[in-house]
């Protein structure tokens, strides 16, 4: 379990990492390229699916119904924050290519 509770604090911590690219590029989309955007989203993606998956797994560890719900209600929480930050990162792509800087 300890081994599970450290594999998701690393992904939630890249998920903390991705949101503060966004908004630096929010800030000065002409600071990154549409290839480094691209990459994030990515980066995104894949991450997302593992935290989903390892928190699947702490979820079914858990021995009384309260302490279920609330690792699903963390979940939930975090699975909304990596889609809120795939909008962002796909607004930026957009900007990008409108502004024309591919780098």
């Amino acid at each position: 379990m300890q081994s599970l509770m450290k594999s998701r604090g690393g992904l939630v911590g890249t998920i903390t990492k991705i949101e503060g690219f966004i908004q630096v590029c929010q800030d000065d989309l002409s600071l990154t390229t549409k290839q480094a955007l691209m990459s994030q989203l990515e980066i995104l993606k894949s991450v997302r699916g593992k935290y989903q998956e390892i928190q699947q797994q702490i979820i079914d560890k858990q021995e009384s119904d309260s302490r279920k719900q609330n690792e699903h209600d963390g979940m939930v929480d975090i699975l909304s924050k990596c889609s809120l930050l795939e909008q962002q990162l796909e607004k930026l792509l957009l900007e990008a290519q409108d502004s024309g800087s591919q780098r």
